[in-house]
């Protein structure tokens, strides 16, 4: 699992990064160049900052999902096995008690 939490891990710093790329600060300085003002502006990229941080969230909560239902995957194939060999071993058994019977 430590391997689903380094890619989780490595996801957030992609998608953090990315946010820092997208938010520009000469971004508020060209709002107030087209005629805005300061708080506008402001308000404009604190707007944009929070969609994206929300974004950020949901995606994150949606890897998080899927490395749970990747776990439980992984589990169920593991857990399948495990039958399939004590399945196996029990068809054993059986067919030597079944032959020392005879």
């Amino acid at each position: 699992m430590a391997r689903g939490e380094n890619y989780v891990l490595r996801k957030l710093i992609e998608d953090l990064q990315s946010i820092q790329r997208e938010c520009d600060p000469g971004a508020v300085q060209a709002a107030q160049e087209q005629g805005k003002d300061k708080m506008d502006a402001f308000e404009a990229h604190k707007r944009d900052l929070t969609f994206m941080i929300v974004e950020l969230k949901k995606n994150v909560e949606r890897r998080n999902e899927l490395m749970q239902n990747y776990g439980r995957q992984e589990q169920t194939i593991r857990l399948r096995a495990e039958n399939e060999k004590s399945l196996n071993q029990a068809k054993l058994k059986f067919n030597e008690m079944r032959k020392a019977h005879d």
